[in-house]
């Protein structure tokens, strides 16, 4: 049996046994953080604050419909690392 990897190696990373070894996937930048950076955009530069918030909008509710079917919490993090 190997033994778990803990401590994040980005040599590991590259060749893919981090993920392999601790059962983990990381997807940077693939939830909430866009829904919050695009809202973020909107408050700072209001010449475009309509359509940062409608796209801040529509991905957030993208989010929860793609977390209903899979029954992930609420507010999952899909980047979790021990």
């Amino acid at each position: 049996m190997e033994r778990k990897i803990k401590k994040i190696n980005l040599r590991l990373i590259k060749t893919g046994k981090y993920f392999k070894n601790n059962n983990k996937n990381i997807v940077p930048f693939h939830a909430w953080e866009i829904t919050i950076f695009l809202a973020l955009l909107g408050y700072f530069y209001p010449n475009k604050r309509a359509i940062l918030f409608s796209a801040a909008v529509a991905h957030g509710l993208y989010l929860i419909q793609d977390h209903i079917p899979i029954e992930f919490a609420f507010l999952a993090i899909y980047l979790c690392l021990d």
